[in-house]
């Protein structure tokens, strides 16, 4: 009924940046570059990046918010963040800016996860029911490697206007805690 899908690890090219005036800013993005901030981890000041427009939105389709993504700087390190925000152009929906949060690998995190729904309901198909979606996602806490990339719930099993799936049917690892209250 349930599959749980563990992260991939994706990896975007970054380059640091100084901040500078917001004409800077859209000099970046007519050159296909994006801005963007990292923050959290260790550090206790934002770190101000560049990265290309292109490849940020092949790893976002993939990774979306709750995979971790390696961003490898150009002097060689890299960091292990999420993405936290993505500020959107208001015409033509192209991102304009990212914030990423940097995460330690051995400290627990909280991250909202997807719930992806698949199959079809006999109780929709059959009985011309209709599916009531309460929640399409949930948060999560546990070590970053262990982040689920999503939830797969199939609602095949739905036979009845009775039938239901609660949050404590999604199968997950013990690595994994639901914040979600479970009925």
């Amino acid at each position: 009924m349930f599959r749980v899908y563990i992260m991939d690890i994706f990896n975007l090219k970054v380059e640091n940046r100084e901040l500078s005036i917001a004409r800077d800013s859209k000099n970046l993005r007519n050159d296909g570059k994006i801005p963007a901030e990292m923050y959290g981890g260790k550090s206790k000041t934002n770190t101000h990046l560049t990265l290309n427009a292109i490849e940020f939105q092949k790893v976002l389709r993939g990774a979306g918010e709750s995979t971790i993504i390696e961003l490898d700087f150009t002097d060689g390190t890299k960091r292990s963040v999420l993405i936290k925000d993505v500020d959107y152009h208001y015409l033509n929906g192209q991102p304009i800016h990212v914030d990423f949060f940097e995460v330690i690998m051995t400290e627990k995190l909280s991250a909202t996860v997807q719930i992806e729904f698949t199959g079809e309901s006999s109780a929709v198909r059959v009985l011309n029911g209709t599916l009531v979606q309460v929640l399409s996602e949930v948060e999560v806490e546990c070590l970053p490697a262990d982040l689920p990339s999503h939830f797969e719930v199939d609602i095949s099993v739905l036979k009845n206007f009775d039938d239901s799936i609660t949050v404590a049917d999604i199968i997950h690892t013990d690595k994994v805690e639901i914040k979600a209250e479970p009925e």
